[in-house]
């Protein structure tokens, strides 16, 4: 297997399902938001802060990312960087444990 390792403030992250819906004929449907991805692929640059795993959000929006298939599934490649700092990140969602 080919693997990818992003540089720079780079993170690939695969699109997490918004829903999955059942047809009546058991065909399951999912619908994608792009608004919250795992992390696959982390730059030694944010490897400190991210991990493969996590899941970070981020805009919907044209601009964020280029796709490709990695690792048998349709990825984006996005910044790392927090949206505040001009990346694509808004946060990284931790479960809370209690």
């Amino acid at each position: 297997m080919v693997k990818v390792k992003p540089e720079g403030a780079m993170l690939i992250v695969f699109p997490l399902p918004k829903t999955e819906t059942e047809t009546e004929s058991g065909i399951k449907v999912m619908d994608f938001e792009l608004l919250r991805g795992e992390v696959i692929e982390v730059s030694d640059e944010w490897s400190n802060k991210y991990k493969k795993g996590d899941v970070v959000l981020f805009p919907d929006s044209e601009g964020i990312g280029k796709t490709f298939t990695y690792q048998k599934r349709l990825c984006l490649w996005i910044n790392g960087k927090p949206f505040t700092e001009g990346g694509d990140v808004w946060g990284k969602i931790i479960e809370d444990k209690e």
